[in-house]
């Protein structure tokens, strides 16, 4: 799973002459090397500069060439960018392959810029005050879709009046984080990786309503990452009115993953730790 390996597929298909194999080889090349887990990873490190076939222009056959001239290394777009009146917060809407659409916030500080990014393509989590509650849960975002939003909010960035690059990552966009675990984690992986985005892993924030495996396991599974707790209630009762979820999620439960959490970052970590507690006012 290497630029080499494409290659040689490519190669494959043309000893073979024949087209429908040729494209179907053709398509697995450009998977392999659209994953930034695997040959893609190099295009991912310069997200200003798009992937395109000429860098392979050497070693590929000149039909392989002219089939993959519109080819580019993102699976999203950006199809609309709104920016507030104060040049604070800027809303991207981005389109998947499937046609569906999430939404990365990108926020400005003085110290530090910030990325919201989505996880799913609605939640069902059902939080009466959400939104994309009323959706329902209609797909998880990969891994890369995750990644992408970044790639496409430092490319924003760029163009804009003030140059700068996202510091900060909040999984604080359309869904439940912990329910697309698998993903959630990678992107993690990739956002913290030196060789990737390199951004600090205490500067990568993921929040959850309270799923409370998945909070117990997420600090072994990426170290360093913090953590966020959609509690919104000062007590059970009335977290049920408002978070439906929240009868298989006692308070107690979270306040025990939450502990576990702490006492495993204060014996990992020689800064101090905490846990962000996300509260809204109705």
């Amino acid at each position: 799973q290497d630029p080499a390996h494409a290659q040689r597929i490519v190669r494959q298909a043309f000893l073979h002459e024949r087209l429908k194999v040729h494209r179907k080889l053709l398509a697995d090349a450009a998977e392999l090397a659209q994953d930034p887990a695997t040959s893609g990873e190099r295009a991912v490190v310069r997200p200003e500069s798009e992937f395109t076939i000429g860098l392979l222009r050497e070693s590929l056959p000149r039909g392989a060439v002219e089939a993959l001239a519109d080819w580019r290394v993102l699976t999203t777009k950006v199809v609309h960018a709104s920016e507030s009146s104060d040049y604070v917060t800027t809303k991207l809407l981005i389109e998947l392959t499937t046609g569906n659409q999430v939404e990365a916030v990108v926020l400005r500080h003085k110290q530090r810029t910030t990325l919201c990014v989505s996880s799913q393509v609605g939640c069902k989590m059902g939080c009466t005050f959400c939104a994309t509650g009323t959706l329902g849960q209609r797909a998880n975002l990969t891994a890369a879709e995750i990644q992408e939003q970044l790639i496409h909010a430092n490319r924003f960035l760029k163009t804009c009046k003030e140059p700068r690059n996202v510091t900060n990552i909040v999984f604080m966009g359309m869904g439940e984080p912990l329910n697309n675990y698998k993903s959630v984690v990678e992107a993690c992986r990739a956002m913290t990786d030196t060789s990737r985005f390199s951004l600090s892993p205490g500067k990568v924030t993921v929040s959850t309503v309270g799923v409370v495996n998945r909070m117990r396991t997420l600090y072994k599974d990426v170290p360093g990452v913090s953590l966020a707790l959609s509690l919104h209630a000062p007590n059970q009762e009335l977290r049920q009115k408002i978070i439906p979820t929240a009868g298989a999620y006692p308070i107690e439960k979270l306040m025990d993953a939450l502990t576990e959490y702490l006492d495993h970052r204060a014996g990992t970590s020689k800064k101090d730790c905490f846990v962000m507690i996300e509260y809204i006012l109705l």
